[in-house]
């Protein structure tokens, strides 16, 4: 108790600060500035009060990419139910739109405090939360437990180092278990860690990754015409979703991969879209001719291209030859590497990767994954790879068959989504409407 009291004291002080940033910080984006009330659970779109509900929550772009398979078979398995994704940042709600449309309702995720929470209840009332990797607010969870909404952890995901915090306040976390919650775990290793922290091992079940079932079919056509368009002949190095002081290291290794093939051009795609301004100023500064997506232009000069469009990653992917998986060069503890594997390029990571610590361990004992420690190991790698189109072929046919090894996660969360549905059927009498 002392530990959520605590948890409720620091949350609350910080909403004045996090309005104050949102007020400055996002005061040009009008679609966002007349929504941010439902940060406060204050909805703003009308839900289909005749259809039950499904409450999908991510976080931002990593966590709505990985619900997108999941998402596309709720709205065809379940086409009678009213479909809810509410997200915490304004480019996950941007790329789920872009996605989706029209087809799901969207809304901010109201503050993890109580009086918020039980405003957001009174206008939605979701038969199943599903919650996405580790979207574990305590008091949105405790408040589905106490009005009898099944939870399923979907695509979880836990590290040891994240494990081992949550230890210290085990009274505190412990509580996200109780109640009907279904946990997929996306391996063992995170199973193993996500038991260590409260869950019952009747809870958990290993699923495997969301994202081994992304379909890549859609992006061929764009990519083509991507290339044909602005990199017509020449090879293409993307560095994805990079971080602040790692795009420097970038541009370094770039400088040295055109001193051996000239025409080589980069795809750098910040992490936050929002830093697109100062990584351009970046490239410039270093005499490299950059066109940003945005723009819409289409220059075959063009040295460095900047996606800071949303959405349009795994497209980049796709009409790239090898590619740099960021934030880890820096200590962010890297990314996920499945989309690439997905398209069939080589992949190059830093050595600050424990945030996906199976996968790459995984892809290091195929020799599916090469590990750079800086700029010039960076440069070396990438030029390899640009001039050995052999060498690329069969890390593509190699990651192919690893990508399809580990494909059956949707089905496997399917299962446990039927499974909380039934529960909450056999229970529905027992929901308690919030006043």
């Amino acid at each position: 108790m002392a530990h959520r009291f605590i948890y409720n004291v620091l949350l609350a002080t910080t909403v004045p600060i996090w309005c104050i940033y949102a007020l400055i910080s996002k005061r040009n984006n009008v679609r966002y500035r007349n929504r941010w009330r439902e940060k406060f659970g204050r909805t703003t779109s009308p839900r289909h009060s005749d259809k039950k509900q499904i409450w999908v929550h991510a976080n931002s772009v990593g966590e709505v990419n990985a619900a997108i398979p999941l998402i596309k078979r709720l709205l065809t398995q379940y086409p009678l139910y009213d479909l809810l994704l509410t997200t915490q940042t304004v480019t996950g709600a941007e790329f789920a739109h872009n996605i989706f449309g029209d087809r799901v309702r969207h809304q901010y995720c109201p503050f993890d405090i109580p009086q918020y929470i039980k405003r957001f209840f009174r206008h939605e009332n979701p038969a199943l939360a599903l919650v996405i990797e580790r979207e574990w607010w305590p008091n949105l969870l405790s408040f589905c437990h106490r009005i009898h909404i099944p939870i399923v952890l979907c695509n979880a995901r836990l590290s040891a180092r994240s494990a081992a915090h949550y230890g210290k306040v085990l009274s505190f976390i412990r509580p996200i278990f109780e109640g009907t919650v279904f946990v997929g775990a996306q391996s063992e290793l995170d199973a193993h860690n996500i038991v260590s922290i409260g869950a019952s091992p009747a809870q958990v079940h290993i699923t495997g990754n969301l994202k081994f079932d992304i379909s890549f079919q859609d992006y061929a056509l764009p990519a083509r015409s991507l290339r044909q368009s602005l990199f017509e002949g020449r090879k293409i190095f993307i560095a994805a979703s990079t971080h602040a002081h790692e795009e420097e290291q970038i541009l370094d290794a770039f400088a040295i991969i055109r001193q051996t093939i000239p025409t080589t051009a980069l795809i750098l795609v910040p992490r936050h879209p929002e830093r697109s301004d100062q990584v351009a100023r970046l490239c410039h500064q270093k005499g490299y001719n950059t066109v940003r997506r945005s723009s819409g232009d289409i220059s075959p000069n063009c040295d460095v291209y900047i996606g800071d469009t949303m959405g349009d990653l795994l497209m980049l992917y796709t009409a790239s030859d090898v590619v740099f998986v960021g934030g880890s060069l820096v200590a962010q503890g890297g990314h996920n590497v499945i989309e690439p594997a997905a398209c069939g390029i080589p992949i190059i990571v830093g050595p600050h990767t424990h945030n996906f610590k199976w996968i790459i361990d995984n892809l290091l004992q195929t020799g599916h994954i090469v590990v750079v420690q800086n700029a010039e190991e960076l440069a070396t790698h990438v030029t390899l790879h640009l001039q050995d189109d052999a060498l690329c072929e069969r890390i593509a046919r190699k990651n192919h068959q690893w990508i399809d090894q580990h494909r059956g996660a949707l089905n496997k969360t399917m299962d446990l989504i039927d499974s909380a549905l039934s529960e909450h059927h056999h229970r529905d009498g027992e929901q308690v409407k919030v006043e």
